[in-house]
């Protein structure tokens, strides 16, 4: 036998999600409210920064936002190959280093090498206006497509050349271990 609240139908999803969200004003800023564990939002007390990951064309990406006063910041980065060993390849070493030294033509943003010895690309943003998801999504992929070229040349430079035995080294092919960082991290 059903009960009567097992016979109500569901909630309507605009009331629904007025019962969710409540009286917390809009926009609602994700790095100013958490999710608690029945799925209610609430106020964030600490000024953690929020930190998350995406993908682009198989390359991962690492992203963290967090307030600097009244702005809130952005700070973007992706490892797009690692830097081969003079033992390796010399010649596939050499032009990634004069690539990275040659003037780029990215409005914001740099290529580095981390110390995984990694060639990335990074940036810190300046978001205008609230933290909310599309403003940190817009951002991300405004990123992405503003570096795809020089992510793509710093990749085909990155290709290791065929080794004495016939075969392809590939690139990212695992190297001697090199140690410090946490994947997918380019500082």
């Amino acid at each position: 036998m059903q009960t009567a609240a097992e016979d109500a139908p569901a909630p309507k999803l605009p009331t629904a999600v007025r019962k969710l969200v409540g009286t917390l004003p809009f926009p609602i800023e994700i790095d100013r409210h958490g999710i608690g564990p029945d799925g209610a939002l609430w106020p964030r007390a600490s000024a953690e920064p929020l930190a998350f990951a995406f993908a682009d064309r198989g390359r991962s990406f690492a992203a963290l936002a967090f307030r600097s006063g009244d702005d809130v910041r952005l700070h973007l980065c992706g490892e797009i190959a690692p830097l081969p060993y003079t033992v390796q390849s010399a010649a596939v070493r050499a032009r990634l280093l004069k690539l990275m030294r040659a003037p780029t033509r990215l409005s914001f943003g740099r290529v580095k090498l981390n110390e995984r010895q990694i060639v990335c690309v990074e940036a810190d943003l300046a978001l205008a206006g609230p933290a909310t998801p599309n403003r940190l999504i817009a951002a991300a992929a405004l990123f992405v497509s503003h570096t795809r070229s020089i992510v793509d040349r710093i990749a085909a430079e990155a290709a290791l050349p065929a080794r004495p035995d016939g075969r392809t080294a590939a690139p990212g092919a695992k190297a001697p271990r090199r140690t410090g960082g946490a994947p997918g991290r380019c500082r």
